[in-house]
């Protein structure tokens, strides 16, 4: 489930409980989406100014943009774009310091928007009902890690796990069990230790 506002749930499908029961019996674990199962994490507001900041820092680290890189306005598609005009050969070659810079400015605009994040209606109770299942539950994100742990923390859904991972897919980010080619600690959440 991906999306950029809160994911609707309908009031049948969260008190089919047996259903749902039923459904995840084979199951072991569930993964959430953040931006959009978990929470609204922009409120529908446009992050077309901070693309437009990462492209200034752009212009001043390379220079004259590609098309691609000057067309997004988008806060995650301005990071795609200038991480292909990066790749792509050049002369002069481009330096990889403005890919964290970018990075970091999206990063920040990510920490100021868990002050306002709203929670997706009806996490909670469906939360709750995988927890009493004892399924492990697994947050992917294509936001930056701090944000998302933050949201977490404040929200009391956020549990430590040693034997937990981070996972950074090419596309995005795992936070939860631990998966082959795991690189760091990460968040875990096990019914015993209460809500994700």
């Amino acid at each position: 489930m991906t999306g950029t506002g809160p994911a609707e749930y309908s009031d049948d499908a969260l008190h089919d409980e047996r259903g749902l029961v039923d459904l995840l019996s084979s199951t072991k674990a569930v993964i959430f989406d953040f931006d959009g199962p978990v929470c609204d994490l922009f409120g529908g507001a446009s992050t077309a100014s901070v693309a437009a900041e990462v492209k200034q820092a752009a212009r001043r680290a390379w220079g004259v943009l590609d098309p691609d890189v000057e067309g997004c306005d988008d806060l995650h598609g301005i990071l795609r774009c200038l991480r292909n005009m990066y790749d792509r050969p050049a002369a002069p070659s481009r330096g990889p310091g403005l890919l964290d810079e970018a990075e970091r400015i999206v990063a920040r605009q990510e920490f100021s928007a868990v002050e306002t994040a709203v929670e997706t209606p009806h996490i909670a109770a469906l939360l709750e009902l995988l927890l009493d299942l004892d399924l492990d539950l697994i947050v992917v994100s294509d936001n930056a890690e701090g944000p998302v742990r933050e949201y977490l923390e404040r929200h009391g859904r956020r549990r430590e796990d040693p034997e937990c991972a981070l996972v950074r897919p090419a596309s995005g980010r795992v936070i939860g069990e631990q998966f082959p080619g795991a690189v760091e600690p990460g968040l875990h959440a096990r019914h015993e230790d209460g809500p994700l």
